[in-house]
C-alpha cells in the first residue's frame, strides 16, 4: 500500500492547500470563533503536559499548513516534525513555523515509504484527517505506528461522516464526501487494535461544529452562494451550542452531531 491509494489523491491536496491562507493558532484567544482550537488544546494538555521540556519528539503526519506544529513546540516544549506528500502543503507548513518563530522539521515524503531516520523515532504521533482516506484503515495506521518508539502514543483525529456533518457534506459537496471512509469509534479502535496498538480511548469529540463541512471546491458554481450561506448559518448554530456550553456545561459527543472521532493508543514497549 502507498499514498497513491489515498481516495483524495495528491492533486486534490495540492489544490486544497493552495486555496487556503496561512493562519496562526492563539490559545489565548477566548472568542467563540476559536472554541474548537481551545477544545483540542485542552485535549492535548491532558495527553502531552507530562512530557513538557523532556526533549520528546512529536510527528504530525498530514502536516500541510499545520497550525499545530508551532503550538506543540512552543506550548508543550516538544521537538516537532511534520510529514506530508503535498509539496504545496509542506511549503505552507514551513511558512507557518517561520511566521510563529518556532523550530521544526518538515519532510515531504510518502508515509508508506518514509526516510529511514524517521522510523521508530517519535514519542508522539498525531494525524488530523488522514487514515479515513484509505480503504484499508489498518494498513494506514500500521504505517503511522512505524514512526513510534516503543511506548509511544498515537493520537488519531478523523471527521465524523456518520452523522449530520457527513450528511451535510454529502449534500453540499458529494466529491469531498466520497473521499472519506465512514468510521466511528468502534471501527477506528478496531483498526488500531489490529495493528497491535493498545487503545486507551476512542470516542466522538465535541458536541457540534458544522464549520467542518467543506464547500470550498464549489467556488465558481452557480449554487455556491447558497451553499456558503447555509454553511455559515449552520456554523452559527454550532456557535450557539458552544455559548450555551460555556454558560451551562459541556455536552457529550455523539454519533449524530459530533464533528470528530478521536482515538488515543500506545505502541507496546
Amino acid at each position: 500500500m502507498n499514498s497513491n491509494d489515498d481516495l483524495a489523491g495528491k492533486s486534490y491536496w495540492d489544490k486544497n492547500w493552495s486555496m487556503q491562507s496561512i493562519t496562526l493558532l492563539d490559545v489565548k484567544d477566548t472568542r467563540l470563533s476559536n472554541e474548537i482550537n481551545h477544545r483540542f488544546h485542552q485535549l492535548f494538555c491532558g495527553l502531552l503536559d507530562p512530557a513538557r521540556d523532556t526533549g520528546k519528539r512529536l510527528l504530525e503526519v498530514g502536516c500541510a499548513r499545520s497550525i499545530w506544529l508551532p503550538y506543540f513546540a512552543m506550548q508543550h516544549g516538544l521537538k516537532v516534525s511534520g510529514l506530508d506528500y503535498s509539496e504545496e502543503g509542506c511549503r505552507q507548513a514551513e511558512a507557518v513555523l517561520a511566521a510563529a518563530g518556532a523550530q521544526g522539521q518538515i519532510v515531504c515524503a510518502d508515509m508508506f515509504d518514509p526516510p529511514s531516520d524517521l522510523v521508530g523515532a517519535f514519542d508522539f504521533l498525531l494525524t488530523f484527517g488522514v487514515v479515513e482516506h484509505f480503504t484499508d484503515t489498518s494498513a494506514a495506521i500500521a504505517a503511522l505506528a512505524n514512526f513510534l518508539k516503543p511506548g509511544g502514543t498515537i493520537i488519531t483525529v478523523i471527521p465524523n461522516m456518520n452523522g449530520t456533518t457527513g450528511a451535510l457534506q454529502k449534500l453540499f459537496d458529494r466529491s469531498v464526501f466520497d473521499k472519506h471512509v465512514r468510521l466511528g469509534p468502534e471501527e477506528l479502535s478496531a483498526a488500531h487494535l489490529k495493528t497491535g496498538l493498545v487503545v486507551k480511548s476512542a470516542d466522538y469529540f465535541i458536541a457540534s461544529n458544522y464549520y467542518v463541512v467543506n464547500s470550498l471546491h464549489q467556488q465558481g458554481k452557480p449554487f455556491y452562494p447558497l451553499v456558503r450561506l447555509l454553511n455559515g448559518l449552520l456554523g452559527r448554530a454550532s456557535m450557539i451550542v458552544w455559548q450555551l456550553e460555556r454558560l451551562w456545561r459541556r455536552l457529550p459527543g455523539s454519533r449524530m452531531f459530533s464533528p470528530y472521532v478521536v482515538c488515543v493508543a500506545k505502541r507496546p514497549v
